[in-house]
């Protein structure tokens, strides 16, 4: 991965990119980020996540599937998408994120949107 560089920052947003990271190099990136926003700062992070649970973990991928499909995407379309983001979108859950983000010293964690609804 290229180094990236962040200075002085009062807001930034990672939107959808660790889960193509690899854990160590998403736990690099987030000490690059902690180290960059200054007091008072904030960090916006969206990911896919999967449950500990495999039940839920199931329904969630349900419900995503039912999203996709409602909104045009043929079956087809979504088992080729699937398909060719196995190994490569590796999503963790939310309790390995928060996990990360107070290992680089982020104190003040909140979860402020996990389901979308029509």
């Amino acid at each position: 991965m290229e180094r990236c560089t962040f200075d002085n920052a009062s807001v930034i947003v990672i939107n959808l990119t660790l889960q193509f990271l690899s854990p160590a190099v998403r736990q690099v990136l987030l000490q690059n980020v902690y180290d960059a926003l200054v007091p008072g700062c904030i960090l916006l992070l969206s990911e896919k996540v999967v449950h500990a649970d495999s039940d839920l973990d199931e329904l969630q991928q349900d419900f995503y599937y039912r999203f996709k499909k409602e909104n045009g995407y043929s079956q087809l379309e979504i088992s080729q998408k699937r398909e060719a983001l196995e190994n490569v979108l590796i999503p963790e859950t939310c309790e390995q994120h928060l996990a990360r983000l107070q290992q680089v010293g982020f104190d003040k964690i909140d979860i402020w949107l996990k389901w979308l609804k029509k």
